[in-house]
């Protein structure tokens, strides 16, 4: 009987991969590991700082809406004090007998003026101001019938008349333009060796047009406010003068150049003045918000169009003005520390004399100064 044995062989882990490949490989994995774990490291890092900062970007901006929200709260509480402000001086300057009326909207409070419709025509205290008959009488004409518009008989002549006075402009026919031809003769003087020519009255230097035209272009312009291609479309449709809006604007340049030296006299004239008006209002200049400040005398007016409403623009028109005279003006800040005797003019005084008056504290004696003031103002 034969003994069968058994031989086991261990067999090695390398026989069928190369043993030195997956160590490589091992390591190549854990390098991988490693780098992602340090870039999830980073990652999270920059997140922490993201969400960190994103909290406090959160925080300020909450912050910020709180204070937006307080500052368009105060700016409406402001603009309702700005109208109830506009309503009493509306009603200082144009109403009488006006009352208050205040609503509750939106827990806010708005105040609503309540006016009185007043009569047409004239008011108590107020001078007419009606149709006023002319001085003089250009043509006479007397208009009769010869004939009833009704039976069509002859009707007579009478000395019973009715008179009618129409003002009237000419017609746009006869008004036209007028064009001078100067023959200017060239003199030769003997004794100072030049050649002189005589001047045209009236005619403005190196230009096509008249003092007239001028003169017209500046009344639209300034008086008017027309524009350019208005005060063109009328030179045209009521003259017949054909002129282009850049010649317009040259005429302008040289009104503007020559009546520069007229223009500082009358400055001159107003500070020297011992009682002067000044004011100031907004104005336009090519779309462009501007300030334009005036000046007034009982003989002269100065302006004076500004970027600025600050107090150095009426500080440079007063220099040299004589500091014991009395400037008139309104209550605006820019007007309290200039070297002169102020005085508030009438309309502000009034105002002001009416608000305290009709306060509930107010003495008896504000409430007697305030009919003083109206009485001398109605005198």
């Amino acid at each position: 009987m034969g003994v069968v044995t058994t031989r086991i062989i261990q067999e090695s882990p390398h026989r069928y991969t190369s043993w030195e490949s997956r160590d490589q490989e091992m390591r190549e994995l854990r390098l991988r590991c490693a780098a992602k774990e340090n870039a999830w490291s980073k990652q999270k890092r920059k997140n922490n700082r993201l969400e960190q900062e994103n909290h406090v970007l959160r925080k300020k901006l909450k912050e910020q809406e709180k204070q937006h929200q307080d500052e368009l709260e105060k700016v409406a509480d402001d603009l309702d004090k700005t109208r109830l402000e506009r309503d009493q001086l509306k009603e200082l300057l144009f109403k009488k007998n006006s009352k208050k009326k205040e609503e509750l909207a939106d827990e806010k409070v708005h105040f609503i003026k309540k006016r009185h419709k007043k009569k047409r025509g004239g008011q108590p205290g107020h001078k007419g101001k009606g149709y006023q008959m002319p001085r003089h009488i250009d043509d006479i004409e007397r208009l009769y019938l010869s004939h009833c518009p009704d039976c069509n008989k002859d009707l007579e002549r009478t000395e019973s008349l009715s008179t009618r006075v129409v003002q009237d402009l000419p017609d746009f026919d006869v008004i036209r333009y007028v064009i001078t031809q100067y023959d200017i003769e060239n003199q030769w003087c003997k004794s100072c060796k030049k050649m002189h020519r005589a001047k045209p009255k009236n005619v403005l230097p190196n230009s096509h047009y008249g003092i007239n035209v001028l003169l017209y272009i500046m009344m639209e312009k300034y008086g008017s406010k027309s524009s350019l291609s208005a005060i063109r479309f009328s030179l045209e449709k009521v003259f017949g003068l054909t002129i282009t809006e850049g010649a317009i604007a040259k005429l302008l340049q040289k009104a503007s150049d020559s009546l520069g030296s007229e223009y500082d006299r009358l400055l001159t004239s107003i500070r020297l003045e011992k009682v002067k008006h000044c004011d100031e209002t907004g104005w336009r200049v090519e779309g462009i918000n501007h300030w334009i400040w005036g000046l007034f005398t009982k003989t002269h007016a100065y302006y004076c169009v500004d970027q600025s409403r600050g107090k150095g623009v009426i500080e440079d028109l007063l220099r040299g003005s004589n500091k014991d005279s009395v400037l008139i003006h309104d209550d605006y800040g820019a007007y309290q520390k200039l070297a002169a005797h102020h005085q508030s003019c009438w309309a502000h005084l009034l105002r002001e004399s009416k608000r305290l008056s009709e306060d509930k504290k107010a003495s008896s004696e504000i409430q007697r100064l305030n009919t003083k003031l109206k009485k001398i103002v109605t005198i």
